[in-house]
């Protein structure tokens, strides 16, 4: 939920930074997300998109009230 929080409320010129700082930019994401491991293949397609990366999220569903199930297209703008 952490990401789609940053996704969904930030242009998509801060979008790189926000992810990186995570914990600082949403309170609830060390409760939310107390390891960051599933959080690295994240960091790996934006940063293969680039720094200045647009997010299309692509499918989402949700389980269970609170589990997301959602996949997100990274475009590159260079």
């Amino acid at each position: 939920m952490v990401v789609l929080f940053i996704i969904q409320r930030n242009p998509a010129w801060k979008l790189y930074e926000d992810v990186n700082n995570y914990l600082e930019k949403v309170p609830s994401a060390k409760m939310a997300h107390p390891r960051p491991d599933h959080f690295y293949p994240l960091h790996v397609a934006m940063g293969a998109a680039g720094d200045q990366a647009k997010a299309k999220l692509i499918y989402q569903s949700w389980s269970f009230g609170s589990l997301s199930y959602s996949s997100y297209q990274f475009t590159s703008t260079n």
